[in-house]
């Protein structure tokens, strides 16, 4: 069917279909109008050519990263191959296998031109600011921003900005100052133009202490690379040397100087003590002495045994000294038998000899009176803890902590180790006697406790847990029911003392902050109160029924390492801490 219309318009002319000019492309306007209206149907083309002619060999070869797992075994070969068509943007340097691919053995490097500028911008924004400029520059790695763009970013665009006002404000107030004293007429503290920096002397002072760490590190480190392959050096025993500072060795009736020379002699139990009212522990007030002569941190103090007239001081200074608690409260004698700072101290049950072990990997027994070393003993490990058997007839026997990962006993006697504890995995930190010496607990760097039978190397019980802390040091009750550990965790933990060692999780104490240090932690004699130090030079005091802190004091600048309560002046706390005093407190 055919119609012929002889008006048209231009709007019959767009609205042509497409198709009918396809269908005519030659036709002029009109023309392709008439044909438009005089045809009624339009012939589509017999194909279309969609994609071009792919050779498909090889395609079962080509890696498809469509998925995460590999339905083939391809070669090698394949899956090096480049991604043919198309790069996805979204996964460029993505997640796909062109973005996984390596040019480099840390990752894809890719070259772009960056200027210099741009470069020494970001870097001296870095140094300052500890961020980079124009961050969304460098990520993208597009071309550069404009120059007003830039010069908003980073403290040299800022600075071009204000003039560089800001830049010189900041600098100067980051800079180092020096000291200030223009007073010429003050000669002693003048310094002028050639005055040092602030805190100039400090920073050298803290790089040589860092320098002579790093020294003695190589030097064990060497010499337990030789005690590896069996050149470690013969024992050297140090010279010993002892001098005594008071008037007289002995007085006019022959009794020593270590004599306790008071008219009675208190040998009250633990029960009668209870029962009688004079003997209660109250909490110190005020310091009434400090002891000084040790030029180092003091480590540990110890009381003579029972009547606490002499106190017993070890330090980092390689000197052991005793000092008289009472009278002129005096220095009484020191003892030097090590090289370097000394551990830990132990009196025997009578006082007339004590141990003493160093971190020059000895251990000596020493005559209280007379300042000689008896013997001499050492494994070629240091010794970080000393606990001497309480039974009296058993003074020679003592167990050392060692760094070797073992519990070693001697026999002072001999001179020989006649035990070894092997079963923890760190350094042994603390050694305690239970039961009346049947029984052994040890504590050491690898978070656990473990429960010996005296003699027998193999532990009864392990104490241990995923959320348990290393526990340096370990203090009994006067009872001898209770265990103390001075957790690294800041709290003190609870243990019975017999039988099976339960924890008891309700006996906690906490508030001080003694991570990082082995802070020792001593009973009243009473069992009333706790005692212990900190990190910062506090010294604290909790109360046993309920956990309470009653009392905390600043007592050393430094970290308080060590504090016991004196056996008869039940008041009174003698503290040490690494500022190198000993101090007395009631």
């Amino acid at each position: 069917m055919a119609t012929e219309f002889d008006d048209y318009s231009d709007e019959d002319v767009d609205a042509i279909p497409q198709a009918a000019h396809l269908v005519a492309p030659a036709l002029s306007k009109a023309s392709s109008v008439k044909a438009y209206h005089h045809e009624t149907t339009i012939r589509a083309p017999d194909s279309f050519e969609a994609a071009p002619v792919v050779s498909t060999f090889g395609l079962d070869t080509v890696v498809v990263d469509l998925d995460k797992k590999l339905v083939t075994n391809p070669k090698i070969d394949a899956l090096r191959h480049p991604l043919q068509g198309p790069v996805d943007p979204a996964k460029s340097g993505g997640l796909s296998l062109e973005g996984k691919r390596k040019n480099m053995h840390m990752g894809h490097l890719e070259s772009t031109h960056l200027s210099e500028f741009d470069f020494q911008d970001a870097m001296l924004s870095h140094d300052k600011f500890k961020s980079a400029s124009a961050k969304s520059f460098f990520a993208s790695g597009g071309s550069a921003p404009s120059q007003n763009k830039f010069l908003n970013q980073g403290i040299w665009g800022e600075s071009a900005l204000t003039g560089g006002k800001r830049l010189r404000g900041q600098l100067q107030e980051g800079g180092r100052k020096r000291i200030r004293n223009d007073d010429a007429a003050d000669t002693d503290n003048f310094q002028g133009p050639w005055a040092a920096f602030e805190g100039e002397g400090d920073r050298r002072k803290f790089w040589e202490n860092q320098m002579s760490e790093i020294k003695a590190d190589q030097e064990r480190v060497t010499e337990e690379e030789a005690i590896a392959k069996g050149q470690a050096k013969d024992l050297v025993k140090v010279a010993e040397t002892s001098r005594f500072y008071g008037k007289t060795e002995y007085d006019y009736q022959g009794r020593s100087w270590m004599t306790f020379k008071q008219a009675h002699q208190d040998k009250r139990d633990f029960q009668q003590m209870l029962e009688d009212e004079e003997t209660w522990t109250y909490l110190p007030k005020k310091q009434v002495h400090t002891y000084t002569g040790h030029t180092q941190g003091v480590q540990t103090v110890r009381l003579f045994p029972e009547t606490g007239h002499l106190l017993l001081s070890a330090g980092l200074d390689a000197k052991v000294k005793i000092w008289d608690f009472y009278n002129q409260r005096q220095c009484l004698r020191d003892y030097m038998g090590h090289d370097v700072g000394v551990r830990d101290v132990r009196f025997t049950t009578d006082g007339s000899r004590f141990y003493s072990c160093s971190f020059d990997k000895n251990i000596n027994l020493w005559d209280t009176e007379t300042g000689k070393i008896i013997t001499t003993m050492t494994n070629n490990k240091t010794p970080f803890c000393i606990a001497v058997h309480p039974d009296p007839s058993k003074q020679n026997s003592f167990i050392a902590g060692c760094s070797n990962k073992k519990a070693v006993e001697w026999d002072a006697n001999t001179g020989k180790i006649v035990q070894e504890y092997d079963e923890h995995l760190g350094s042994v930190n603390s050694i305690t006697f239970c039961e009346n010496g049947k029984k052994l607990v040890t504590t050491a760097d690898d978070k656990k406790m473990l429960i010996w039978e005296y003699g027998i190397p193999i532990p009864t019980k392990y104490i241990t847990d995923p959320l348990m802390h290393s526990i340096p040091t370990v203090a009994v009750s006067p009872d001898k029911k209770t265990l103390l550990g001075q957790s690294m965790d800041n709290k003190i933990v609870t243990y019975q003392a017999y039988g099976q060692f339960k924890y008891q999780a309700r006996k906690s104490f906490k508030g001080h902050a003694s991570s990082g240090y082995a802070c020792e932690i001593s009973w009243s004699p009473d069992g009333q109160f706790i005692t212990s130090g900190d990190g910062n030079g506090k010294l604290w005091f909790w109360g046993w029924r309920n956990n309470r802190v009653y009392k905390s004091m600043n007592a050393h600048s430094g970290a308080l390492m060590s504090c016991c309560w004196h056996p008869k002046h039940t008041s009174r706390v003698i503290t040490c801490g690494y500022d190198g005093l000993i101090k007395v407190w009631d």
